[in-house]
């Protein structure tokens, strides 16, 4: 079965985007196997081969307020002071290197700019915006599944089905209906059915943006760098996009 390595920060879609993969397709994405999936590129040290790559990225602003309720779920410091606040991150089993900035903005940069600069020798790297996954999530992988020609999955239930002439169609398209927490390498049924109920409003009507103060968006701007900006296809959002953001 064909593997790829997947990147991409906490609170990105790596989950979501690794589930809608393997639930539908011949494939396995390597998540800690081979190095962290939120840390540095060490495919090639730790497996003495490279593969093809996915890279998981959600919008600079959105995730900002995403990784805050995730590192502080108890808000024991503001969304404001969190901006400003160094990080130290390691994976619990501390088999990597720790990923260190002097903020959160400042991570996003660093990481995205480490996973793009990658060089694959004899495979393809694949970027999957989080807002593109959650509108369309088959046809946002399309290229991909033409490009590595993967095939569909054919679950037992769909097997049996066939051999007495019940469908001729192809499985049922598998898609999480929650948010979903952490999911294992190995996961099985109920680590896809459990998780929390999701608001895609925050993101289709930008509605993390409420959470911003015209001086914290400011202090955003300053360490975002357009030229990434632009490569993964976001734009800065200036302070007049608070006012629109609070009228919705």
């Amino acid at each position: 079965m064909k593997e790829i390595k997947e990147y991409g920060l906490h609170r990105s879609g790596t989950n979501f985007l690794r589930v809608i993969l393997q639930e539908n397709y011949e494939i396995v994405l390597l998540t800690n196997t081979g190095g962290w999936k939120h840390g540095y590129y060490e495919l090639p040290q730790r497996l003495g081969h490279e593969t093809d790559v996915v890279i998981c990225v959600k919008n600079p602003y959105a995730w900002l307020l995403s990784f805050y309720n995730h590192l502080q779920p108890e808000k024991k410091i503001t969304f404001e002071e969190f901006l400003s606040q160094p990080l130290n991150l390691q994976r619990p089993e501390r088999q990597d290197r720790a990923l260190c900035a002097d903020g959160p903005a400042q991570l996003w940069v660093q990481m995205y700019e480490h996973w793009l600069a990658v060089e694959l020798k004899n495979h393809r790297r694949f970027i999957f915006r989080y807002e593109d996954v959650l509108a369309d999530p088959r046809g946002s992988i399309q290229e991909m599944v033409s490009a590595l020609e993967l095939r569909r999955r054919e679950p037992w239930h769909y097997r049996v089905r066939r051999s007495l002439g019940l469908t001729n169609g192809e499985p049922h398209f598998f898609l999480p209906s929650i948010r979903l927490g952490a999911v294992p390498q190995h996961y099985k049924g109920k680590h896809i059915k459990k998780g929390e109920e999701f608001n895609a409003g925050q993101y289709t009507r930008h509605e993390y943006l409420n959470s911003y103060s015209p001086e914290m968006l400011n202090f955003v701007n300053e360490h975002l760098k357009p030229e990434l900006l632009e490569r993964l296809g976001y734009q800065r959002v200036q302070s007049e996009a608070l006012v629109e953001a609070g009228q919705r």
